[in-house]
Order: structure tokens, then C-alpha cells, then sequence
């Protein structure tokens, strides 16, 4: 039996009935970098009642672009994660998850857009106030 991947397209024979992927690298919930648990946290955030970050994001709103309940046309509009320390960050707070505003960031570069950090100019150089003072 023949299968085609789900990612690449190319046939392949599969280990077991139920391989969708050729590769482990082709394989979402296996390869961190495609973000496939960026994915999912992204829509549980703001459709799971019960998930903790949803009182900050669907119960105010925020939403996922319809489009990206597919997992593959999330991964073709973001690509790769480009590592592990890459977050999905939304360009404007107020909008919702799209290709539009989303973007991936680094975990230093989120703490440097949140409203609550004091960021200070000095030199023409623009900083948080936590950076300044190491």
C-alpha cells in the first residue's frame, strides 16, 4: 500500500495503516518547528472555556482567522518556526490570530512589546528599564 504525505505530497510506503507523513520531520506534532502546538495553544487560548489563557483572549474577543482551523494553511502563511524560542505574536493586541498580524518573536522581543514593560531611550538607543540597570 502506498500513501501520499500529507506535508510533501510525495508517496511513501507507510511503517503502519495509519502513517499520514513520510517523515518524523514532516510530521507536525513531532517537528517543533512547524508549530503544531503553537497551533493548538493559539485556538485554545480562544475557543476552550477551560484553558487558562482564554479570560485573556477569546473571553475578550480575540479570534482565530477561520482559515487556520486547517493546520497546514497556518503552517504555508507562518512557515517554519525559525527555533524553539519563537513565539506566535499578534502585530496588534487588539486583533485576532491571521496572517495579516501574526508574526513569530522571540520570547525578549514579546517582553519588550508588553505594555507594563518601561521601556527608556538613551543614546538613541531604546531599551527596558530591566536591561538598563544590569
Amino acid at each position: 500500500m502506498i500513501n501520499i504525505c500529507r506535508y510533501c505530497h510525495e508517496p511513501f510506503e507507510p511503517a503502519h495503516n495509519t502513517t499520514y507523513y513520510c517523515c518524523d520531520e514532516h510530521t507536525p506534532y513531532k517537528n517543533p518547528l512547524m508549530g503544531w502546538n503553537v497551533w493548538r495553544s493559539m485556538h485554545k487560548r480562544c475557543n476552550d472555556s477551560g484553558t487558562n489563557g482564554y479570560k485573556w483572549y477569546g473571553a475578550k474577543g480575540i479570534t482565530v482567522d477561520p482559515s487556520w482551523n486547517d493546520f497546514f494553511q497556518f503552517h504555508q502563511d507562518m512557515g517554519f518556526r525559525p527555533s524553539v524560542k519563537h513565539h506566535l505574536d499578534r502585530v496588534d493586541s487588539n486583533k485576532g490570530y491571521s496572517k495579516d498580524n501574526c508574526q513569530w518573536i522571540t520570547s525578549i522581543e514579546n517582553y519588550w512589546k508588553k505594555d507594563s514593560t518601561n521601556l527608556i531611550e538613551w543614546n538613541n538607543e531604546v531599551k527596558p528599564m530591566s536591561v538598563w540597570a544590569k
